[in-house]
């Protein structure tokens, strides 16, 4: 073989060996992850100190939502007010939620992409911060003409995000979506709370249900695209009027005697009737709650946390440790032991978790 052959072919596998290279993208999934879900950006004392001594690196923020508006226009709803500044040298990823009847219009996803990255873009500069090298996509996406639009939306975004040093785009999944096909983005996130599916019958696994999450588990085992996971510290004030689940309140001060009376663990009964905030619409007093109702507290317990983050960390080994937390906010992150908080960013501290009894 004469010279110039040979220094043909190792350009060739040099070229070869590159291209792989680039084509090849290892996604970023920040570690450590905290999502704040507010309306307005506010921050206590508790909440940055908890940010410093956990060693937080990202805050997932939701920033604002798209839905179908008039004229056959794209609304902007749900937009963050920034009153607070998150601490500096926090990566800060903007979440987007799409109401997903706008998929069902034929939008074009180059312009909707456009206006996501933009309005991202302009929101996050003009309050101090950089430009994001992240957007997550939040959508309930289903059925197969609502996945393939969101789908395209998931492309444009991502087009247009790669091409910034280290921009990537992430997105959403519930746990029915597992067993779907895997959407174009460079990492998924598992939105592991809200699971239970009957909240009058069965309200302590409203949150948090094992029997739910073990139908899915040979899903998330199977899935191929890299996951982190989203696991609830939030508990629900769960309303319940005639016997029925009516709705989940928030801002309730269950400890007021003037106002309800415990009768069992974690169960009050309403003295009084007023109105109050729903979960749902945290702005206004949507709610009404009556003499006689009766209020659930329901809140995963430090067990039931801990036992999935470690299965998750036994079934997928690879993910192990991408774990964020939901949400930011002084009850939150003061309902456990710092320790309690280190494990579950760690993985779990439960070895063989496929064998752990939920408590």
């Amino acid at each position: 073989m004469d010279n110039t052959l040979k220094h043909t072919l190792l350009f060739a596998a040099v070229a070869m060996c590159a291209a792989l290279l680039t084509s090849c993208h290892h996604p970023d999934i920040p570690a450590n992850s905290m999502y704040y879900w507010n309306r307005e950006l506010t921050l206590s004392q508790p909440e940055r100190k908890f940010l410093t001594d956990q060693h937080v690196g990202t805050v997932y923020i939701h920033l604002f939502d798209l839905e179908p508006g008039a004229n056959g226009k794209v609304a902007m709803t749900n937009t963050m007010t920034f009153v607070d500044q998150l601490p500096r040298g926090l990566n800060i990823v903007p979440l987007v939620f799409i109401k997903p009847d706008l998929l069902d219009k034929d939008w074009d996803m180059r312009k909707l992409a456009d206006v996501i990255v933009g309005e991202a873009d302009h929101e996050l500069t003009s309050h101090g911060y950089p430009k994001p090298r992240e957007i997550q996509v939040d959508c309930d996406w289903g059925g197969e003409e609502n996945q393939a639009a969101y789908f395209r939306l998931l492309e444009a975004v991502g087009d247009i995000m790669h091409r910034r040093s280290r921009g990537q785009v992430s997105c959403t999944v519930r746990l029915y979506q597992l067993g779907q096909d895997t959407p174009p983005a460079d990492y998924a996130t598992l939105m592991l709370y809200n699971t239970g599916s009957d909240r009058t019958r069965d309200p302590d696994n409203a949150i948090l249900s094992y029997d739910a999450i073990h139908q899915f588990l040979d899903d998330l085992m199977r899935y191929e695209m890299p996951l982190s996971t989203v696991l609830p510290l939030y508990g629900w004030d769960m309303v319940y009027q005639y016997g029925r689940f009516s709705f989940v309140a928030r801002g309730l001060n269950l400890q007021d005697t003037a106002c309800y009376s415990q009768i069992d663990p974690g169960v009050y009964r309403s003295k009084i009737y007023r109105p109050v905030s729903q979960a749902s619409d945290p702005e206004h007093a949507t709610g009404r709650i009556y003499p006689g109702d009766i209020i659930r507290k329901v809140e995963p317990t430090a067990g039931m946390l801990d036992s999935l983050a470690s299965l998750i960390s036994d079934i997928r080994p690879g993910d192990q440790g991408n774990i964020a937390l939901m949400r930011l906010d002084s009850l939150s992150v003061s309902r456990f032991p710092a320790k309690t908080y280190r494990n579950l960013f760690e993985g779990g501290s439960i070895r063989q978790a496929r064998k752990v009894l939920w408590d």
